[in-house]
This record gives C-alpha cells, structure tokens and sequence, in this order.
C-alpha cells in the first residue's frame, strides 16, 4: 500500500513537473530573443530547457526573415590589425535598438557565409597548415572550431570552397560542405562534416570541372555554386542525396565591356539572382523553380529614382553611358510574408538604402561616417551576410 502511494505521489509530481514546464514554454516563446538568452542564467533547469534543440525548433518554426545585413571589408584591407572589426551592421529597421547586435562578431575574423541564423567564419591569422574555421551564432555568441579532416593517402589538397548547409525547421544539426582539389591532377572532390557525427567523410567520387566554388549559397537541400560571368558551370550539390547536378543556365541577356559582380543570395526559402551587367539602373530579379526546371522574373525594378536623388551614383554625369554609367551594388534581395513586404538593399555611396520592389519607396537605412567620395563605395565587391535571430546550438 506505501509503495502504491510512493509511485502515485511521484507520478503526481512528474506530471505537475511537466505542466509547469509547458507554461513555461508557453511563456518564453512569446518573449524576444533577447529576453530568453538572458533567462537561461536564472537556474539550471531553465538553461537547460532553453538549451534543448526541440525548444529552439519551436521558437523558430518557420524560415525566419533577416533583420539586418553584416558587410565586411575585404582581406586585403585589414592591414597588420588582425584585432580590427572591418564589418558595418546594417539593420533593415532602423528606429529599433540594434545594441543587442553590434558587437555580436568576434576579432579578427573573415565571414564566409550565414545560412538561418548561422554564421561560418575562417580566422584571418593563419598557421602553417591554413586558416582555422568555425561556426559562429551572432545571437548567443556562442561558435564551434571545425576540427581539420584528414588527408587522404597522404596527398596534398586545396581548399576551393566551405559552405554552410543549415535548416532548422527540419534538422538540429548542420553540415559543412568543403570542395577541394587534388594538387596532383585537376580533379576535385567533396568532403562534408556533420555536427551530429562530429566527422568528416567524403561524398563525392573526383570530379573534374571549370565551376568556381568560392560563394556557394545554400537553398532547398543543396549548395549551389553559380556561374554569375557566363563562361563556366554551375552546379549543385544536394547534402542529402549525395547527388551533384548542374544548375539551368542563367539568364544573362546583356552584353558588355563592363564587369560588375552580380547578385546571387537566398531569402526565406527563395533563390535570387540578379543581373548586374551593363551601364543600367534597371534590374529584373530571377527566381528558381524549386524543380530546377529553370529561372523566371520574378521582378522588374527601376532605380532611376534613386539615382536622382543621390547624384553619386552616376559615373559619368556628362556621359551616363560611359563604362558602367552607374555606382551601386546590391546587397541582398530580402522576401517578405506578402510581395508588397520585399525589398532590395543597395550599398550606393556614402550609404545603405532600402528600396520597395513592389511600392518603389526607398529609405535609408545607414549613412557611413566620413566623407563621400564620388562614385566610391565604402564595400567594394562584398556581400551582405543576413542576420537571422536564433538561439540555435553550433
């Protein structure tokens, strides 16, 4: 009979346990994110349940938007200050506090990608047997150094490009996807490592190919690596199946003497690219079908208005045909619930601007400290890494 009693009593209190537990969940989720990370310092079983993977799944169950940009300056202008934060962070609404943000990348680090809310960075100060690598939330500041794979048979390789494959609406754990080539043939082969299994292994059989595997973006299951100057491949790589796939042809319609860096990102769910070629401030955005059955416009944008209100975007005034007639880059293309919510963010000179691809509105979004120097942009050649909040473990 005490024994019953003992069990029912304990059953009792695994049960209120649980209710408790519930509510405090319920309570949490509803909180900002901010406001969660410090609540895992109030007792053990509190950092314990924020901790847990399933609570950080239910705290983000979809896609979340970005919320601001990080540009960085390029390797090459650090100098001998390796401790030099060269990053500027631009938040898409600027009338809310960013202080939670600012500080949110470590010292003397190159970022390589962000992916759903995290972030893969190289260290800039290299040992003899290359850059260290690592996995950094922005968030909770919280990062994991990827251990080195081994080399096969001794044999010499070369990284040609690290990529980050994230999805926290279907998995807790992420992969890094590392193409390299073999210094003895022109081959190349994919090596990935998974922090579920804390390993190494490789995935592909050597292949040969005239890709550039540099600025690969993740987007539905694979690592697309992008021809953006119409003279080599572009393929995929789906981190599930194993599988390596070209990727349909870009649209690239417009031909010149001038070069400029196009744009290729993901947002939400949805792969862009955009064509930045030619001397023209009007754009069309391209979407890929989800069956790689090919690229369709998803958007026709104008930013003549744009222009007008910031002369130093023209090269040339006199000659707006000159070269490439104009000074801007995009940044990122940012999808919102309804199309009307999308925007482009343009790095123009002296500033950051968000342009309205639906209401064609446009606003400031940063103005960078210094003088502005006609047709000069502060981030030359550098993409924005969205900042996505969460709370995700690395």
């Amino acid at each position: 009979m005490e024994t019953q009693l003992q069990s029912s009593q304990q059953t009792k209190s695994a049960e209120i346990a649980a209710s408790i537990d519930y509510l405090l969940t319920e309570i949490l989720l509803r909180l900002p994110i901010k406001s969660v990370i410090r609540f895992k310092l109030v007792s053990k079983h509190w950092f314990h349940l924020i901790s847990d993977p399933s609570f950080c799944q239910l705290l983000n169950p979809n896609r979340n938007p970005a919320v601001g940009l990080f540009l960085q300056l390029s390797t090459a202008n650090f100098g001998e200050d390796h401790q030099y934060n060269g990053y500027e962070f631009v938040p898409f609404h600027p009338n809310k506090s960013t202080e939670f943000i600012k500080d949110h990348l470590p010292s003397g680090v190159r970022i390589l990608q962000s992916c759903n809310g995290l972030m893969l960075c190289c260290s800039l100060i290299t040992a003899n047997n290359g850059p260290e690598y690592f996995v950094y939330n922005p968030t909770t500041k919280k990062l994991s150094i990827l251990p080195k794979p081994d080399q096969t048979n001794g044999i010499s390789e070369t990284i040609r490009g690290i990529n980050l494959a994230f999805e926290p609406v279907k998995a807790f754990h992420y992969k890094i996807v590392s193409v390299r080539s073999l210094e003895s043939d022109s081959s190349f082969k994919i090596i990935v490592y998974s922090s579920e299994t804390h390993s190494w292994q490789e995935q592909s059989h050597p292949f040969t190919s005239a890709a550039s595997f540099d600025k690969g973006v993740y987007w539905n299951g694979a690592i697309h690596w992008m021809d953006t100057v119409g003279n080599a491949e572009s393929l995929y790589f789906n981190v599930a199946t194993k599988a390596l796939r070209n990727t349909p042809s870009l649209p690239l319609t417009y031909t010149t003497r001038c070069k400029r860096d196009n744009y290729f990102g993901e947002s939400c769910d949805h792969l862009h690219f955009i064509d930045m070629r030619g001397p023209r401030v009007k754009l069309v955005v391209y979407e890929l079908e989800r069956d790689y059955s090919g690229w369709f416009m998803k958007y026709q944008v104008d930013l003549s208005a744009v222009v007008v209100a910031n002369p130093t975007m023209a090269l040339r005034r006199g000659n707006p045909m000159f070269w490439c007639g104009f000074v801007f880059e995009v940044s990122a293309v940012i999808r919102g619930e309804e199309d009307e919510d999308s925007f482009l963010v343009l790095q123009i000179p002296g500033k950051m601007v968000r342009f309205n691809i639906v209401h064609k509105t446009f606003e400031d979004l940063v103005d960078f400290d210094g003088r502005v120097v006609w047709s000069s942009l502060k981030f030359p050649n550098v993409g924005g890494f969205q900042y996505i909040q969460s709370i995700c473990c690395v």
